[in-house]
């Protein structure tokens, strides 16, 4: 049923039914095998997994030899950055106290497409000179800088839509990064195996 080289080529063959209930041969679930990868790779913009596949084993048919060595991305494209899913971290000044935090996560992570949302605080030190008595002193306080982190589906969801939600709410938009896998190392198995 499978080629020599295909990676299910060692997969039994079950009966399951279709939609409509009708009986039908497909492969067994095909659990990705413990991989012994000792290389690791920096993803580069535009890369394909099957061109890496070609560049590590000289055969672009045996992408999925990388895709099984790297179990937290469930599809080539996420494992590549070019999936239709997009993390950002949006950096936000909250308006006066009490910032209305429960009001804007409630409404952004309603809307359609948003997968996860998170408020993220990180505290940074900011050294300010007071002269006291005629001497300069340094004056360390923490500041903490407050963002989102977002996950949203790019197909469905104009981020745009989000920003709106914040600033609606008297938020002000201070910075957005895209979280991505650009520049991220992946393992490269070495060839041969199953």
């Amino acid at each position: 049923m499978f080629t020599s080289d295909s990676r299910y080529r060692r997969s039994r063959v079950v009966t399951a039914a279709n939609r409509a209930g009708q009986p039908i041969q497909a492969a067994e679930l095909r659990l990705p095998p413990p991989t012994a990868g000792s290389f690791l790779h920096a993803v580069e913009e535009g890369e394909r997994i099957d061109g890496l596949a070609h560049k590590f084993y000289r055969d672009p048919r045996q992408w999925w030899r990388i895709t099984d060595a790297n179990p937290a991305f469930s599809t080539p494209e996420q494992l590549l950055g070019q999936s239709p899913l997009i993390t950002e971290l949006i950096a936000l000044v909250a308006p006066t106290a009490p910032a209305p935090w429960a009001q804007a996560l409630a409404a952004g992570a309603a809307l359609p497409g948003v997968i996860g949302l998170l408020r993220q605080q990180t505290p940074r030190l900011e050294i300010e000179v007071q002269i006291v008595l005629g001497e300069p002193i340094e004056i360390v306080t923490e500041q903490i800088d407050e963002a989102v982190l977002v996950t949203y589906n790019g197909l469905v969801l104009d981020p745009a839509a989000l920003l709106a939600i914040f600033t609606s709410l008297g938020f002000i938009v201070a910075g957005r990064e895209t979280i991505s896998q650009v520049g991220q190392p992946i393992v490269i198995p070495p060839g041969g195996g199953p």
